[in-house]
């Protein structure tokens, strides 16, 4: 009875670890404006982390501010959730920068059985707009 027992249990714990992944990749989006340099300024370059947690695919987990490039949705699901967060980070934590242009994600995935978690790191250029051309 108790070999029984623990050859479920090592079974059941084979199970839960082998569903366990790690991957990680770059992603560059393909939204374009139109600028000529001398609509804009270069401040230089940021960069922000986020990490958010799926649970069961349902439940989030993680940064809630987001912000948006070109043409993406407006309420970002799945890991778009966490770049987007990466992206309102970055942008964050550098005050007198507008926009961001040509932003670069490296985006890590761990899913386990119940559980998908994301990390993306970003880097961006922080860019000025003259003051006709801010939208607030």
């Amino acid at each position: 009875m108790k070999t029984r027992y623990l050859l479920v249990a090592t079974l059941a714990g084979l199970l839960l670890l082998s569903s366990c992944s790690t991957m990680a990749y770059q992603d560059v989006p393909q939204a374009f404006v139109e600028l000529t340099e001398t609509e804009y300024t270069m401040l230089g370059e940021t960069s922000a982390e986020a990490k958010g947690t799926f649970v069961l695919f349902l439940f989030y987990l993680g940064d809630k501010n987001f912000g948006t490039v070109g043409n993406s949705s407006a309420f970002p699901i799945g890991y778009e959730r966490v770049k987007s967060a990466a992206l309102y980070k970055a942008l964050q934590q550098m005050p007198e920068a507008d926009a961001v242009i040509a932003p670069k994600y490296e985006i890590s995935v761990v899913q386990t059985l119940f559980t998908t978690s994301y990390t993306v790191k970003v880097k961006a250029t922080g860019i000025k707009l003259p003051e006709g051309q801010v939208k607030k």
